[in-house]
């Protein structure tokens, strides 16, 4: 898959990411992404996975997938209402910033 869309709760953090993956597009809101994308990662704190989950009008057909290591995919459930596949995903590496990701992920 590629990376084609990104938000941020900061434009300057969305555009920083957006500029270090080849045609990544950084949005103003996360309702955008979810209209570009199939596949949607939801990667912001725990307690912003549900709020996040709540706010986008999912379509019927996407996969949205969180990453938290404490939560189970009932707080995904506003997605599923709405057609979408959820699921969770915790990474084994988790990073500070924009930079270290870019720098400690190969490829």
């Amino acid at each position: 898959y590629q990376v084609i869309a990104v938000s941020s709760r900061s434009q300057t953090s969305a555009k920083k990411l957006a500029q270090a993956v080849s045609s990544c597009h950084a949005f103003n809101n996360n309702q955008d992404v979810a209209d570009t994308a199939e596949l949607i990662f939801i990667t912001t704190p725990d307690d912003a996975i549900a709020p996040v989950a709540s706010e986008i009008q999912w379509h019927r057909g996407q996969s949205v997938v969180h990453c938290s290591g404490a939560l189970s995919t009932d707080i995904l459930e506003p997605a599923k209402n709405l057609g979408a596949q959820v699921g969770s995903f915790h990474p084994l590496q988790t990073f500070a910033s924009v930079k270290q990701a870019v720098e400690n992920i190969p490829g």
